[in-house]
């Protein structure tokens, strides 16, 4: 008599991702499943990391992750820039980092005063019609946008720019689900036979 296929309720995640204690507004990694549509339960442990606010416990050394809102942006290019700058730097020791903003080129361009299309205001950056702020409203969103591409070519920290916060947090669960494909067997011997370690769909 064949098997009757019986699917999995859920499966458990095979790693644990640190979340650094000082973030204000964390990824909890709700919702996430795998390919196959079954859901991962998370565990996620709050944890003071001195570079980057995600990682995975035992591979802390290796990867980072900074979470980053469209206004925390601006704030960074502004009076954090210095701080962050001195971050990035850090970066350069982990074996991957990544810089996850919770929104994409039209977010920042909101408040655009010029009115120009996302289309336009990229073609702008591109183009180097500016580099400082003219003081009309703090720190100008082409500051902001040049700063990103600047920031990316200074430092080997990948940028990511996503379409939405929760489209960001996805985006997280994907690359440390996948740096713990590749090298999760040198943190606790799980490698990829444990469960759970299929690409994450983020479906809520």
């Amino acid at each position: 008599m064949a098997k009757k296929h019986i699917k999995e309720k859920h499966k458990n995640c095979p790693f644990q991702i640190i979340i650094d204690t000082n973030e204000q507004a964390p990824w909890r990694f709700t919702g996430m499943s795998t390919v196959k549509g079954v859901p991962l339960i998370v565990d996620c442990v709050d944890q003071w990391i001195e570079t980057g606010d995600y990682s995975i416990v035992g591979l802390e050394d290796r990867i980072t992750i900074e979470r980053k809102s469209v206004s925390d942006l601006f704030g960074t290019v502004g009076g954090g820039r210095e701080r962050f700058c001195r971050e990035l730097d850090r970066m350069r020791t982990f074996e991957y980092s990544a810089v996850i903003v919770e929104g994409g080129w039209a977010d920042i361009a909101v408040g655009n005063y010029e009115n120009k299309s996302e289309l336009e205001f990229l073609a702008s950056v591109i183009n180097d019609e500016f580099y400082e702020d003219d003081g009309s409203n703090g720190i100008s969103p082409k500051s902001v946008a040049n700063s990103v591409l600047s920031l990316g070519m200074d430092y080997p920290a990948q940028w990511i720019l996503a379409s939405s916060r929760r489209h960001a947090e996805v985006m997280c669960f994907w690359l440390l689900n996948r740096f713990w494909r590749k090298y999760g067997d040198t943190a606790d011997g799980l490698g990829n036979t444990a469960t759970g370690a299929e690409l994450p769909t983020g479906r809520t």
